[in-house]
């Protein structure tokens, strides 16, 4: 994910509406509608194929009918699609949050490239390797960035303390970890990540707001995520990268008085993340799930909707149960202008 904003000086509070001016293009599946527009596992960001859609919009209405499909699906045939938006300034300045996985780096590599080349701030949440492996990979056997990146922000625990408290550190771990200190850390300035630093972005701000918080017990890095709190118009965002109850606790403390936000991007993909009480703390009126469809669907195969191991569904109804006006989902990098 990917926020940007301008270098205006003098901003009065506005509201935006994010309903309209999204862009869509089929995703790749064995019957892919218009395989052309595809590049591995993504649609290229400057293809033709890319169209012009306003929210709500269901892509699976466009699908042929199935008999043999779920209801829950209309009986249409399974299908996958990809969403983008762009919230345009006069002058555009961009802070990435951490990227994705080692699969999307040629895809960030270019949409990137196609919004000027240059990134002002790229903040790392935690040191689970789908957070970063995009910037990994995308830098991989280049000798200078393949972005012009200003700062990279990131507070990872020592790789001592990884080992000894994450089971797969060593094989999971620990490689992509080396390959990005060795790597695209040391070819990029460091910025500081202190709790409390706020990075001004025209008129929108960025504060860090917490210190890795280290527990040896119930997933040790989804813990240690430092979290971002954006001010965009006078609204407030809460970036909670993969945050669980343990980490919950101390990043509610730091914001002790602060907690509520506009909008909440989902801790951990919306599953085994922060608590029902965290989000009621926040109290957001819009939730952003940075997740993919299987697991907002809950199936771990097609046509199982709802028969797989996870608490989507749970957290789906906390989030009703809570107020909250509207919940989206984002299986994509999303940016805004």
């Amino acid at each position: 994910m990917s926020i940007v904003a301008t270098d205006s000086e003098c901003v009065p509070r506005e509201e935006i509406d994010l309903g309209f001016g999204w862009r869509f293009a089929f995703g790749p599946r064995r019957d892919a509608m218009r395989p052309d527009c595809f590049d591995g596992e993504h649609p290229r960001p400057e293809h033709r194929h890319w169209r012009a859609v306003d929210l709500p919009h269901d892509f699976q209405f466009e699908l042929p009918w199935d008999p043999g499909a779920s209801s829950s699906r209309g009986y249409k045939s399974m299908g996958c699609g990809w969403y983008r938006r762009h919230f345009v300034s006069p002058e555009g300045r961009i802070l990435v949050v951490d990227g994705g996985a080692y699969a999307d780096g040629e895809f960030l590599r270019r949409f990137l490239k196609a919004l000027g080349g240059r990134v002002d701030y790229w903040f790392v949440t935690h040191a689970h390797a789908n957070h970063f492996g995009a910037l990994v990979e995308m830098n991989r056997g280049r000798d200078k960035p393949a972005i012009a990146i200003g700062e990279l922000l990131f507070s990872f625990p020592e790789r001592g303390w990884m080992e000894r408290s994450e089971k797969t550190a060593a094989e999971e771990i620990a490689p992509w970890y080396d390959e990005f200190m060795a790597g695209i850390g040391a070819k990029i300035p460091r910025g500081d990540c202190s709790p409390g630093r706020r990075i001004a972005l025209g008129s929108w701000s960025f504060e860090i707001l917490n210190p890795p918080h280290l527990c040896e017990i119930r997933g040790p890095l989804n813990n240690s995520t430092v979290c971002l709190s954006v001010d965009a118009g006078g609204k407030r965002w809460l970036v909670t990268g993969d945050i669980a109850e343990d980490g919950q606790q101390a990043l509610l403390s730091s914001l002790a008085g602060r907690e509520r936000h506009d909008v909440v991007f989902m801790s951990h993909h919306g599953q085994h993340g922060a608590n029902k009480d965290f989000y009621a703390r926040v109290a957001p009126e819009i939730a952003v799930w940075p997740t993919t469809r299987w697991l907002w669907d809950n199936h771990p195969k097609a046509g199982t909707v709802g028969g797989g191991p996870w608490r989507t569904n749970y957290v789906k109804c906390w989030l009703q149960e809570l107020g909250v006006k509207r919940q989206y989902l984002l299986d994509h990098d999303v940016v805004f202008e």
